[in-house]
């Protein structure tokens, strides 16, 4: 098996900032990645990886990455945000007319939700996330809390949190791969 995973964002692409933290979204998603990918690799999965360092990297060559290398699973990996401090939580998304991506989004979605503990807003169908659409694998975009509230980048900023979130979105992609 073969998985691409995406960290969010990159290089000149910040993605969100939390402004009271200075944190950005990139920088999260690629310590992500990265454990996520050491995971995997330890559990005998094989990985590929759009980005493993600050670069930007475009939608589509993003894409191209993944079909290139054949993969049979795509997890992008976000921080959410909102125009709302006070929005927080995870949740999962899938592109609408792939019943295996459904299916893949609620096999991370429930590992995530055991293990992280903030508001579930649940497994949502998407018509027009890039990455979901023009990849030819499942694929799922893990929104992984909210880098506009305060409380849930304290928390990602926790290596213990950001290991627990790599594990379980591993046990997802596993869980998932055994099922199909």
């Amino acid at each position: 098996m073969i998985v691409c995973l995406d960290a969010g964002h990159g290089g000149s692409d910040p993605g969100a900032v939390n402004a009271n933290l200075g944190i950005a979204e990139k920088n999260l998603t690629l310590r992500i990645v990265g454990l996520l990918r050491d995971t995997l690799n330890r559990r005998g999965i094989s990985v590929v990886v759009t980005r493993d360092c600050d670069i930007y990297v475009p939608l589509s060559a993003r894409c191209r990455v993944a079909n290139s290398a054949l993969a049979d699973l795509f997890v992008s990996v976000h921080i959410n945000a909102s125009p709302k401090p006070e929005a927080h939580g995870i949740e999962t998304w899938y592109y609408a007319k792939s019943a295996q991506g459904a299916n893949f989004a609620r096999a991370v979605h429930a590992e995530i939700r055991d293990v992280y503990s903030t508001l579930d807003r649940g497994v949502k169908a998407s018509q027009g996330f890039y990455v979901l659409k023009y990849t030819h694998m499942p694929a799922i975009l893990v929104e992984c809390g909210f880098i506009t509230n305060d409380a849930d980048v304290t928390e990602l900023s926790k290596d213990s949190v950001l290991a627990d979130l790599a594990s379980a979105i591993a046990d997802g992609i596993i869980s998932f791969s055994e099922k199909s």
